[in-house]
């Protein structure tokens, strides 16, 4: 008896640390990485390529409708929206792919696969065009648009940091260029 709640407490001690490790490191709202997480993720990235291995890229995603949903719909409403958009943003992702929530709407994707600056646009026009189908919300069709900044390792940058902030940048470009487009950090 003593032994069978000794492995009871072991078991739940277990359980409560798995829960506090995830919280620690992923967006309690989504469920994907959290913005720590993810920088750690891409500085281990980082310290795995060689020069040949071509570019890697980060892509920063900003939605360009939240704050309206959370006007006329409600902050719930906003939730359950970025709670689609992360499972729309899963669904693109490749094998090895990072995707983390920033916070707020903004969320980031290292596709590990697109080693070329091509390759890039390429994933960039395939996560707008995952956009063109509208967010079924309460009943309503909500449509929002991506703004995407990109940033290139090893030009914009040589550790997460540098990169996020860079596709930060770019991000700002590509909202005042008009929306729903991307842009590479200059």
């Amino acid at each position: 008896r003593h032994d069978e709640e000794e492995a009871q407490h072991v078991d739940e001690r277990r359980r409560n640390e798995h829960r506090l490790q995830r919280l620690a490191s992923h967006d309690p709202l989504t469920g994907v990485a959290n913005r720590n997480a993810f920088m750690v993720q891409l500085d281990a990235q980082i310290a795995t390529i060689e020069p040949a291995d071509g570019v890697l890229g980060v892509l920063l995603i900003d939605l360009d409708r939240l704050k309206h949903v959370n006007e006329t719909l409600g902050h719930d409403a906003g939730d359950e929206l970025l709670q689609a958009v992360s499972l729309r943003l899963e669904a693109c992702l490749s094998t090895g792919d990072l995707l983390a929530r920033l916070g707020s709407d903004e969320f980031v994707i290292a596709p590990i696969g697109a080693r070329s600056s091509e390759g890039l646009v390429w994933y960039a026009q395939f996560l707008i065009s995952a956009f063109h189908e509208p967010f079924s919300l309460r009943g309503r069709a909500i449509g929002v648009t991506p703004s995407i900044g990109i940033s290139v390792w090893p030009e914009h940058g040589l550790d997460a940091r540098h990169l996020v902030n860079a596709a930060d940048s770019a991000m700002y470009e590509s909202k005042s260029a008009g929306r729903n487009t991307f842009r590479f950090y200059s």
